[in-house]
């Protein structure tokens, strides 16, 4: 996710293009949002090794 959604449709479709399937961009990124907002991490990675576990 980014501010205006295009920087993470790249990184989106760069993930896909290496391997990662399970990959969301959303659409409009944070301007588009409208909705309340919290802070803080809500599922951190503890391992890189976990985005290519299917």
């Amino acid at each position: 996710m980014c501010r205006s959604g295009s920087r993470s449709q790249h990184t989106a479709q760069y993930f896909q293009d290496n391997g990662i399937e399970n990959v969301y961009n959303f659409a409009g990124g944070m301007l588009a949002w409208d909705e309340e907002t919290n802070s803080g991490m809500e599922n951190p990675l503890k391992d890189v090794n976990d985005l290519y576990k299917k």
